[in-house]
Parts: structure tokens; C-alpha cells; sequence
């Protein structure tokens, strides 16, 4: 019976036979047992008379006369069936619920998009007169870029079994168009709320808006809900790729619920924690066959990042980051239980998770995408991101990553990340610039700087959460490849831009993306004191650094390890050595104390110029091993900017201090090699050249 409804387009009287058939789903069937286990309760005459909650074991009498209501009445008595038939009834009963819903949504967005009035719906006030709920909306933007599901043309006719609605339908619709009704003013609603004046939507917005009100109505639902039919689904369903749909079905309305309401809001954290949820319960069933729910958890824990700033606010009696880093059991849906326990309806208890908590809900998520979906573009940026944060992490310290091994992340996020369209982990963008800016490759991570820039702010104006933290270090990326460039004036501007956007104490945190905290202020006035030096302005630098470094004293922001390096260097250039000793020893320590991300050419740089202040004051700093001779070791083991001046000044004593001068002229060719503006190494070399013919 159910198939012939369906094959004479009788959707709903199909699904109605099939629900005669399974008996009450969901929060139907937890309020015919509630009703069942308390039968003197105010509500149990209620539930049980009703014929959809309370399935009936013996055929029903009626007097009404439609042979079609009658089968379907006589029906309602429960047949024993395996739980094979019943999953097979159930995803039948799915396919047409999700049909209907379909045909609901393009009819209210033909409705929404042609600018139709839709039919009033006339309710009873508290007063008994009454009233219209049709919200009055003006008509949507013509320039409209995105199409309905099924790729057909919005200004060709509706291919769904439902009608254009129209003004004289108002009394007279079909159950199905009552639902695009409620779709329609639902998404209107939503608009008004984001905006406080008429909503201008295009056909994109428009139809996320609709999505996002479907999926809050088919929830609100107290029967004949489609989510319920998914979670018995979910529930009874083995791990097989004929079921991948359903699962992806249900944790897309879940994720959908996110962009009905605004962003930074208390509804968005429920909804994002919430589809959080479920998304760790698909994953902790054994596996997906789709890497859906993978991706949907790793932009939520970006966005709670972004938001927490690397603690999670978790609702219910445990802690939902315990759940996540594999302290707590694994809990079912909580659709499943909306009726019950799990925090639905009560008050949230508030955990303060750090961001080791968030940092291990991601890497759980992520060393299982990557197992079971190795080629996924997603799921390469979740490797290279853990390889990362694992070459400067080790034993609760940070440790200096070499130059080869950033190289190779380099190549890894490169390669995985050619398609914009297929990566949702932000924090990859922000990796690969800085690794591209690390390993001196300053137009690529301008490049990769401007695109990470696009890709967030289309994904922002798809309704997404602002990711301001890894659009501040982009730009911040963006402003230092620009002076290493040239481009002194654009570069300043960056710089200054983000100096007034950022307050002393702001940090930009990526510790997802492997990086330390950064001071986008500090760095951001470091940035106009090096434009401002490559100008030729010396005090201008000096006073920005002295002004840097005095906040610090002060408790304004850290003393990072660049500004003593920095300003150090400047001493030493002004003939301050003692000075310039105690700030370059001071940058060294701070790099070395394992609190700090630093990388080896930085450490090698600030260590090649405490050998020149060494060298410069004679004596035992000079001769002794342990000061100059030291650091020139030290700084020419790292590739960067100092390894080559390093490489020469290790020469230098060796050629004057321990008078080897075969030992002393292979050095300086390794550093001519490396630079051949050295005079120095040139000299020498040429010189003994000379000498020896």
C-alpha cells in the first residue's frame, strides 16, 4: 500500500502507512512509555487515547466513510518483524519524509525568490479574535547566484509535486505547503534578527535560511518528525555505505541549526556543542563511511577556539571535552533522548576546559580522519598541522624546528591544500604561510597570506563564525613578506593597521595550527621599527624598540626574545657592547627556555650576533671557547639569514685565535657560497689564494 501511494505521488498517506506500520518513533515512543510506566499520571489518558503515540493491538472502529482512512486505521495493529524489515521500513519511510521536506523547501523558495505573498495563516488570540502570523518581507534580491537542490533554474517552473502558493490557497493548502508556509516565516524571522533593518537576502542566504528553518521546524516537531526517523536509523543501522546518507543527513540539520541564529550568541554555542555531540557520536560508533562528521568536528573545535580562546564551554552532567579526549563513555544521541536526561531543558553546568583539552578533542578527531580517509585534502592539513606541533613540542617545552623538516611540512600543506573549495580546517592557512615566511619564501606567503584571507572571508559570508585570530596572524604574515620584499610603504601600512586594531595584551592564539600565542601588537610595532630601519631612521627604530621593551618592564606585555635581539643589535651598532651583551644574552635565554615558539634560524641569529658583541670586546670573550668561539658554532649549524656571516666570523677565529688557516679558509668558503657579499670571507680567501701561487 505504502508503494502505491508512493508511485500515485500520495507522499504523505505513504509515509503515514509506514508509520502505521513501525509504531511511534523518537519522542513519540518515550511519551507512550512515559505514559505506560505512570499510568495515574495527569497525562497518561491523554497519550494513550492517542492513536499515533499509543499503538493500538486491536483493529479500530470508524464511522468515516473514506475507504482510504479506514485501511489506514485498520493497519495501526503491530506486526512482529525483524530488525532487517524494520531498518528496510524505516529507510523507506526516510526517502519519503526527505522527499517531502525537499519539496517544502523549493516551494517556499520559489515563493521567497519570485517575492509571492504567502497564503495568511489565521490564528486564535488569547482574546479569540483573530489574527495573521504571515511575516511581511520585502521581495529578495533578484542577482541570485546559487539554485535550489537538484541544479534546476529558479525562474523555471517548480519541478516538485507542490504548487507555487498562492494568495487564494490561504485556507485551503495541503499539509505540505503549510510546512513551506512555517519554512518561509521562519527564515524570515531569522533575517529580521540578524539585521535591524529590512533583510536583503540573496539566493544563496536565502536558501541557508530556509535549510536552517526546516531543520529547527522538523525539531520542534513533537511527531512525525524526520530526525526522529534518522536516529532510528542511526541507531539500528550497521556501519555500510547504503547508510552513509542518512547518518550525513542528520548531522547536517544538526549543523544547520547554527545558522538560524546570530553569531557570538548564547543560541549558536548550544547548537555548535550540541552538533559537537553528535558529531563524536557518529565517530565513537567505530568509524564513517563519509569523512562529513570529521570535518564538521574540526571547524566546530575552530570555532570554539576562536571564541574560548582555547577553552570550551561544555553543557550536561560530564564534561563534554572529557567525552572528547576519551575520558568519558561514549553517550548515545542526544535527539535520541530530548525527552529525558542529558541536559535537554535544564540548566547548563559551565566547565572551563584549557586548551590542551581542545587541542586533544581535535587531534582525536584528527588522527581518525586520518587513518580512514588518508587522501581527504582536510584530513593531509590535520597531518601536517599534527607533525608540526609535534617537531616543537615535546615534554611540556618548545624546542627550536629545523629548517628541513619545515620544508617538509611546507611541502605536505602545499600540496594538500591546491583546492580552496575542499578544505574546512582553517588553521592551515595559517600554518602554511608561516612556514612559507619561515623558510624565506616571502612572495608564496604573501600569496598564501591574500588566498587564507579570501577563504575566510567567503566562509564568513556563508554564515560561519568570524575567525579573527587566524585572520590577525594572516595579515600579520602578509605585512612582514611585504618589508622582506621592499615594499617598506605597503608593509607600514600593514603594520599600522594592525597595531590600532590589536591592544598591548591581545595575543593572536593558533595553538591548532602548531604555534605559540603571538603578541599581534608587539609584533605589529616591531614591524614599523624594521620598516622604519630599512628607511635609514635608526632612532626611530631604537625609540620603538626602547618603548617595546619598557612596556614589558612595566607588566604591559611580554619581553619576547626578537625585541632584545633587536634592540641589542642596535646597541651594539652604536658602540653600546655592554649593553648590547646583556640584551643579546637576555634574547638568547628567552629563546632557549622552552615557553616560546621559536624557530632554529632565530636562535641561530640572535646566537651569531652575541658572537660579534663577543668578539668586539676582546680579551677572554674573544679567546675562551665558551663565549664567541660558541656562538658562531651554534649559529652556523641552522640554515637562515645568520648562517653565512656565522660561518665567517667561526673563520675569523679560527684563522686569529687558533691559527688554523686550512680549517679557518673552508669556512670561509662555505660562507662565500652561501653569500657573496661577505667581504670579509672574500678577502681572506683570495688573499691566501694569492699567497699560494
Amino acid at each position: 500500500m505504502a508503494d502505491a501511494y508512493k508511485c500515485a505521488g500520495r507522499l504523505q498517506d505513504a509515509a503515514d502507512t509506514l508509520r502505521s506500520l513501525l509504531g511511534p518513533l523518537g519522542h513519540e515512543a518515550a511519551l507512550a512509555a512515559a505514559a505506560q510506566s505512570q499510568p495515574g499520571s495527569p497525562l497518561a489518558p491523554v497519550l494513550t487515547s492517542s492513536p499515533v503515540l499509543a499503538p493500538t493491538t486491536t483493529t479500530t472502529t470508524t464511522t468515516n466513510n473514506n475507504k482510504d482512512n479506514d485501511h489506514l486505521k485498520n493497519e495501526q495493529t503491530m506486526i512482529p518483524m525483524s530488525k532487517e524489515t524494520r531498518l528496510a521500513l524505516l529507510c523507506q519511510l526516510a526517502d519519503i519524509q526527505l522527499a517531502i521536506d525537499e519539496a517544502a523547501l523549493e516551494t517556499a523558495f520559489e515563493t521567497e525568490l519570485h517575492g509571492h505573498p504567502l497564503p495568511t495563516v489565521m490564528e486564535e488570540s488569547p482574546a479569540g479574535a483573530t489574527t495573521s502570523t504571515a511575516a511581511q518581507s520585502p521581495p529578495v534580491t533578484p542577482n541570485v547566484e546559487l539554485t535550489p537542490s537538484g541544479g534546476r533554474d529558479p525562474g523555471s517552473p517548480p519541478s516538485s509535486p507542490l504548487s507555487p502558493i498562492s494568495p487564494s490557497d490561504g485556507n485551503n493548502s495541503t499539509p505540505a505547503q503549510a510546512q513551506a508556509n512555517r519554512l518561509a516565516q521562519r527564515a524570515r524571522q531569522q533575517a529580521l534578527q540578524r539585521t535591524t533593518g529590512p533583510p536583503e537576502r540573496s539566493g544563496s542566504m536565502l536558501q541557508l535560511d530556509l535549510l536552517a528553518a526546516q531543520a529547527l521546524v522538523d525539531d520542534e516537531e513533537m511527531e512525525h518528525s524526520t530526525a526522529d526517523t534518522l536516529v532510528e536509523i542511526i541507531l539500528d543501522a550497521p556501519l555500510a555505505l547504503r547508510y552513509s546518507k542518512y547518518m550525513d543527513e542528520f548531522l547536517k540539520r544538526c549543523l544547520l541549526k547554527l545558522f538560524s541564529t546570530t553569531a557570538r550568541s548564547v543560541e549558536r554555542e548550544h547548537f555548535r556543542l550540541s552538533a559537537l555531540r553528535e558529531a563524536h557520536a557518529l565517530v565513537a560508533r567505530g568509524g564513517c563511511c563519509t569523512p562529513l562528521p570529521y570535518e564538521a568536528a574540526l571547524w566546530l573545535l575552530e570555532e570554539e577556539e576562536e571564541i574560548r580562546g582555547g577553552q570550551v564551554c561544555m553543557s550536561g552532567g560530564e564534561s563534554s571535552a572529557n567525552l572528547l579526549c576519551g575520558s568519558g563513555t561514549t553517550t548515545s544521541s542526544s535527539r535520541v533522548i530530548r525527552g529525558g536526561g542529558g541536559g535537554g531543558g535544564h540548566a547548563p553546568q559551565q566547565h572551563d576546559v584549557n586548551s590542551y583539552r581542545v587541542r586533544c578533542a581535535f587531534d582525536n578527531f584528527a588522527i581518525r580522519m586520518i587513518h580512514q580517509f588518508p587522501t581527504n585534502p582536510s584530513a593531509r592539513v590535520c597531518l601536517g598541522l599534527l607533525m608540526r606541533r609535534k617537531a616543537h613540542a615535546q615534554e611540556g617545552t618548545v624546542r627550536p624546528v629545523p629548517q628541513a623538516l619545515r620544508r617538509q611540512l611546507e611541502a605536505l600543506l602545499s600540496g594538500a591544500m591546491t583546492d580552496d573549495q575542499r578544505i574546512d580546517c582553517a588553521s592551515g592557512w595559517k600554518a602554511l604561510a608561516e612556514l612559507q615566511y619561515e623558510n624565506r619564501r616571502y612572495e608564496e606567503a604573501h600569496d598564501t597570506g591574500m588566498r587564507g584571507l579570501r577563504w575566510l572571508q567567503a566562509r564568513r559570508a556563508r554564515g560561519h563564525e568570524a575567525l579573527t585570530q587566524i585572520a590577525l596572524a594572516l595579515r600579520l604574515v602578509i605585512a612582514k613578506s611585504l618589508r622582506r620584499m621592499g615594499k617598506l610603504d605597503d608593509a607600514e601600512t600593514h603594520f599600522k593597521s594592525l597595531a590600532g586594531w590589536t591592544t598591548e595584551g591581545e595575543c593572536a592564539f593558533g595553538e591548532l595550527s602548531g604555534a605559540a600565542p603571538t603578541s599581534v601588537h608587539q609584533q605589529a610595532l616591531r614591524g614599523i621599527a624594521l620598516c622604519a630601519l630599512g628607511r635609514g631612521d635608526r632612532a626611530g627604530a631604537k625609540a620603538q624598540y626602547e618603548r617595546i621593551l619598557g612596556k614589558a618592564a612595566l607588566g604591559r606585555g611580554p619581553g619576547e626574545h626578537w625585541a632584545h635581539g633587536d634592540y641589542g643589535w642596535l646597541l651594539f651598532e652604536d658602540g653600546d657592547l655592554q649593553g648590547a651583551r646583556e640584551q643579546l644574552e637576555q634574547a638568547v635565554q628567552e629563546a632557549q627556555n622552552g615557553t616560546t615558539y621559536v624557530t632554529d634560524s632565530q636562535l641561530g641569529e640572535h646566537q651569531y650576533r652575541l658572537g660579534e658583541v663577543y668578539w668586539a670586546m676582546r680579551g677572554r670573550y674573544r679567546n675562551d671557547k665558551k663565549y664567541a668561539y660558541l656562538c658562531f658554532l651554534e649559529a652556523a649549524r641552522a640554515e637562515g639569514h645568520a648562517q653565512a656571516p656565522a660561518l665567517a666570523g667561526l673563520g675569523r677565529y679560527l684563522d686569529q685565535v687558533d691559527k688554523k688557516p686550512e680549517a679557518a679558509a673552508r669556512c670561509f668558503k662555505k660562507a662565500l657560497a652561501l653569500d657573496p657579499t661577505l667581504d670579509i670571507a672574500g678577502t681572506v680567501v683570495f688573499s691566501d689564494t694569492f699567497e699560494e701561487e
